[in-house]
């Protein structure tokens, strides 16, 4: 995070089976092991109280389970409810927060949020009402507080989703909504999400193989189950190149996750049970090895410098099946898959 305290990296998307069922995915991708830091699976009722580290105290609505960032059940990383809402937190640089809340606002530990939101909506209409009541806190950490370097993704059995990211130094800690129209069901981490789009765009601009497309038609836009995105030369960009990314940089690990998504039809014409094999698939492309930030970095400059090198590897890989209200998560150094349900 800005203050110091371990920067991470992950990426997430939604797929759709040729059922039309919903299913998230993500890894969660940070240099230290989650796992020896006492990270854990959680499941907590409807009724169980709920311990959020500024001191509140708040009984659950709904049944939920997911996995938590380390000893503390309230830092849910991602998790599903007995609705079926799905979501998480990934790593945003821009994300900012308070110490505490402004008047008419609900304060919410930037770490806390999925909680909050998993443990009270059922959906996610509910979940954009309530993220206008909230303010972000910043973290507590040791003596002192670090900024809340996050956003999140929410998703739903009807197949609904949004993205909130409280990005804006104006107002730190309040969240803007992008509804489903706005997002193509994929998260990474920095930039913000709106230039993460812009680059997208550009992309698709510079691609050799789009430019070429199919039979000599270029490909100048893609549909994400009915969102499309269109090929932009003057977009606001930080790729240098259409060359199809193979860093680990977020806005690079974006384009990749997206373009493959986009070329599994975001999985309608497979069945249930080739999802999970599909979508850990694709989020193989995106998997974190140990690159010693040779290969993990926040930009790339005109020159061909990178900036900000940091190794961050994967440490779970993780499918939610949204109609059942489970999850499958395989870690980083299994080869098979567990499987919770709420």
């Amino acid at each position: 995070m800005k203050n110091g305290i371990l920067p991470g990296a992950c990426s997430c998307m939604t797929l759709t089976s040729k059922t039309g069922k919903h299913y998230w995915f993500r890894t969660c991708d940070i240099e230290t092991d989650i796992w020896a830091d006492g990270a854990h699976t959680v499941r907590h009722a409807a009724g169980d109280e709920i311990n959020y580290c500024d001191g509140k105290k708040e009984v659950s609505k709904y049944d939920y389970a997911g996995i938590t960032y380390n000893k503390s059940d309230s830092w849910l990383l991602d998790g599903v409810n007995e609705h079926g809402l799905t979501g998480g937190l990934l790593m945003l640089n821009e994300g900012t927060g308070v110490d505490k809340p402004k008047e008419g606002h609900q304060g919410y530990v930037g770490m806390e949020l999925v909680t909050k939101i998993l443990s009270s909506c059922k959906d996610v209409n509910e979940v954009i009402a309530l993220a206008e009541q909230i303010q972000i806190l910043n973290i507590p950490y040791r003596s002192q507080t670090v900024d809340a370097t996050m956003h999140y993704f929410f998703t739903d059995s009807t197949g609904n989703e949004v993205i909130l990211e409280a990005t804006d130094t104006d107002y730190p800690g309040i969240l803007k909504v992008f509804p489903q129209e706005k997002i193509l069901g994929v998260m990474t981490n920095s930039p913000p999400y709106e230039e993460q789009l812009e680059n997208f765009s550009w992309f698709l601009s510079q691609s050799p193989e789009l430019k070429q497309g199919l039979n000599g038609q270029a490909i100048t836009k893609l549909d994400l189950d009915g969102r499309e995105i269109q090929a932009d030369a003057n977009a606001k960009h930080l790729s240098v190149t259409g060359t199809f990314p193979g860093s680990y940089c977020s806005y690079d690990r974006f384009i990749r996750l997206t373009i493959l998504k986009a070329l599994n039809d975001c999985g309608n014409y497979f069945e249930d049970e080739k999802m999970l094999a599909l979508g850990s698939g694709i989020m193989n492309a995106v998997c974190e090895p140990h690159s010693k930030g040779v290969f993990h970095y926040t930009r790339m400059e005109e020159d061909g410098r990178v900036i900000g090198q940091k190794d961050s590897i994967s440490q779970y890989m993780v499918m939610y099946n949204i109609e059942e209200t489970c999850f499958q998560i395989k870690k980083f150094d299994e080869v098979f898959w567990n499987k919770y349900t709420v």
